[in-house]
């Protein structure tokens, strides 16, 4: 089996650390802790099936999928045989 190489967009980074940031100032280091975990299952289990997502979109080669990874956060993403692309984190409600 292939080992997929997980890339994040710099837009999709940047939400990430600033949410992360967010839930430490706001709310406590332990939500903030348990955002990136939450996080970080969601993209463990993109990596041991692509196909998990719900399919948002077809494009000519790629198709774009997207996961719960919290209560408020859903991760979208695309892949091919090589590479899972995290583009985009987008929140449900939240006052950042």
């Amino acid at each position: 089996m292939v080992e997929l190489k997980v890339i994040w967009t710099k837009r999709a980074l940047a939400v990430f650390q600033k949410t992360a940031y967010w839930y430490a100032a706001n709310l406590g280091i332990q939500f903030a802790a348990t955002f990136a975990k939450n996080v970080d299952e969601a993209v463990h289990k993109i990596l041991l099936m692509p196909t998990v997502g719900q399919l948002e979109k077809r494009g000519k080669d790629k198709e774009y999928r997207s996961i719960l990874s919290h209560p408020l956060c859903r991760v979208y993403y695309w892949y091919n045989n090589t590479e899972i692309h995290i583009i985009r984190l987008r929140f449900n409600k939240m006052n950042k």
